[in-house]
């Protein structure tokens, strides 16, 4: 707006939580060149949500399976140790009491109380693993919430493949 000075803010929102971002835009032009001020500090995330995110570079670095109940371990309160052998148990609530998502869309099979496999392990981009304080909007659970997201399309060929050990 004319009259105000340039501010600029930058953050990295993690999937499905909210930052807060706060801007105090002075009167008057600076006679300054650039492209405004920036704030280094991180950014405070502002939800109560108890859980994980985990990024596809910090998986592919660790030995851990690329399923989401795999990645899902990774987080606290998550363990495999269920009376059935597969499942995954989330703050010691039963395994049929979670819900598996991929990009929004709820993948569980009922049967098994686990994710059905209908996606590429090296497609997903990031998982948040959610154990408590869970918002209501996903609802009929009361487990744990594996969500994930998939890689966006790109003008590049990548993939990988396994690797052999010496």
């Amino acid at each position: 707006m004319s009259g105000f000075g340039d501010v600029t803010r930058s953050a990295t929102l993690p999937l499905g939580l909210t930052i807060e971002q706060n801007a105090t835009i002075q009167p008057g032009r600076r006679e300054r060149s650039g492209a405004g001020h920036r704030d280094a500090s991180p950014t405070p995330i502002a939800t109560s949500i108890v859980g994980a995110n985990l990024k596809h570079e910090e998986i592919e670095a660790l030995a851990t399976p690329r399923t989401l109940e795999g990645i899902a371990t990774l987080s606290p309160g998550v363990t495999e140790n269920s009376t059935n052998s597969g499942q995954m148990v989330v703050n010691g609530a039963m395994a049929f009491d979670n819900i598996f998502m991929i990009n929004g869309v709820d993948v569980n099979d009922n049967l098994f109380a686990q994710p059905q496999n209908l996606f590429i392990e090296d497609a997903i981009e990031e998982t948040q693993v959610l154990t408590a304080g869970i918002s209501a909007e996903y609802g009929r659970f009361t487990g744990g919430v594996v969500n994930a997201i998939t890689k966006s399309g790109g003008n590049s060929f990548s993939g990988s493949a396994p690797r052999e050990l010496p």
